[in-house]
């Protein structure tokens, strides 16, 4: 069994889909190589994906609260060290 084949319940609509868009990132990486800002893979990215014809929504905004707990400690750290 492959690895790539581990769930099986996937759709293989689905799972050609991912696989693209796995190449697609694979190849502007190969392409550009590393060093370049975020906003320059994105583009690049998103190039890619428009040729390839897959639709998408570039920076899609994510409500989300991460560790309010730790937050709050981390501030009183830093107002207690000043």
């Amino acid at each position: 069994m492959s690895v790539l084949k581990k769930y099986n319940d996937v759709p293989d609509d689905l799972e050609d889909l991912s696989k693209t868009i796995v190449d697609s990132a694979f190849r502007v990486h190969k392409f550009l190589g590393a060093g370049y800002l975020e906003k320059i893979y994105e583009d690049c990215f998103c190039i890619e994906l428009q040729d390839r014809g897959i639709s998408f929504e570039r920076q899609y905004p994510l409500k989300m609260e991460y560790n309010v707990l730790y937050r709050r400690k981390l501030r009183n750290f830093a107002s207690s060290r000043y």
